[in-house]
């Protein structure tokens, strides 16, 4: 049940007033601690629920979405590809879509998903797939920059969850 595609990307408008949330580039937040400085957020969430703003059908993975201005970039599976795919978050419309082929295959019947979660900066998106693929794209167009197959690169035996590790920049150094 895990593997099926799931309606679970949702765009929800949590705070009163017009749409204007604070970025949320990497995993745990612009501060990577998982806190939010936000403020106007409703006290008590209705017993409808949130108004919903979009809704879309994606794939498996592990992966949070991550935003910046305006883009929400989210990392997934769809068949035998691994997603990244740049979408206005006000609307849901796709901005720009990029598919890379994958073999991944979680030995406990988990999810063959990534589990990474995009990495954005002014003008740059990082992914790192569950077999390894490094990849710099440009945030705005979505154009591969940069890609690195670091277990073959590096001659990295297959873990049995794949890789997990979600890219961080420490000053100018991806890690």
């Amino acid at each position: 049940m895990l593997s099926r595609p799931l309606l679970v990307l949702t765009g929800i408008l949590f705070a009163t007033g017009a749409l204007h949330a604070a970025d949320w580039p990497q995993f745990l937040g612009p501060t990577a601690n998982g806190v939010s400085t936000e403020t106007g957020l409703i006290d008590k969430i209705p017993t409808n629920g949130p108004p919903r703003l979009w809704k879309r059908e994606i794939g498996t993975g592990y992966s949070a979405p991550s935003v910046r201005g305006g883009r929400l970039v989210l990392f997934h599976r769809t068949g035998r590809e691994e997603v990244v795919e740049a979408m206005d978050a006000a609307t849901g419309k796709t901005l720009w879509r990029h598919a890379d082929p994958t073999g991944f295959e979680d030995p406990y019947g988990y999810n063959n998903g990534p589990r990474c979660t995009p990495l954005l900066t002014a003008d740059r998106c990082y992914t790192f797939g569950a077999e390894g693929r490094l990849a710099c794209r440009n945030l705005s167009d979505g154009a591969l920059v940069w890609q690195r197959e670091t277990a073959r690169d590096f001659e990295v035996p297959q873990a049995f969850f794949g890789v997990g590790s979600t890219p961080i920049l420490e000053g100018n150094k991806l890690i």
